[in-house]
């Protein structure tokens, strides 16, 4: 109980997990500069999904499965993965939380992704996200690595990145984009 109070007066604590784990963060980026940066009016480019975009690509993608349309449905599922967002099919519902459902890309990996994309006049949905993780450690506690290759669905190009806690490959993807890709 007390913790709970403390919280209150910083405005944390205030709700229960599901709202926190789908809060919208309101990240956007400055077209001109591509600076992230918070603020309280609507952004010409956006990095993230609002709660009705996502239950608009929820619905679409549940209606697809419905048709037996498995080609879309994981379209939307992938494209909302790019978003940072989980999807968790449970009893023929789909629930949803943010996060990243990727093995090599963090949270943070994939908004600084959805900023530099947006920088170039990229949404996430441009881009498939292909990740190629060894399939055991040669020994002993390992941080996971492997590669990810991003295909550019506007040019039809791709590139592998190196993928490890710690790699630039946000700032390779960045000058890949730059050259044209």
């Amino acid at each position: 109980h007390l913790l709970k109070s403390l919280g209150g007066i910083l405005g944390l604590l205030s709700s229960g997990a599901t709202e926190f784990l789908q809060r919208r963060r309101n990240i956007v980026v400055q077209p001109s500069t591509g600076n992230l940066g918070i603020t309280g009016h609507r952004p010409a480019v956006s990095i993230e999904l609002n709660e009705d975009q996502i239950k608009e690509r929820i619905d679409a993608r549940a209606a697809a499965r419905k048709a037996k349309n498995f080609p879309e449905a994981d379209r939307i599922r992938d494209e909302l993965k790019l978003y940072g967002i989980v999807l968790e099919d449970l009893a023929g519902q789909s629930n949803w939380r943010r996060g990243s459902a990727f093995k090599l890309i963090d949270e943070t990996e994939l908004e600084d992704f959805r900023a530099e994309a947006a920088r170039y006049g990229y949404s996430a949905g441009d881009f498939e996200i292909q990740e190629f993780v060894p399939k055991s450690p040669s020994e002993g506690i390992y941080t996971i690595s492997g590669e990810i290759e991003i295909r550019n669905k506007r040019t039809k190009k791709s590139r592998r990145f190196a993928a490890v806690h710690g790699s630039s490959w946000v700032v390779e993807f960045s000058d890949w984009l730059r050259a044209g890709g």
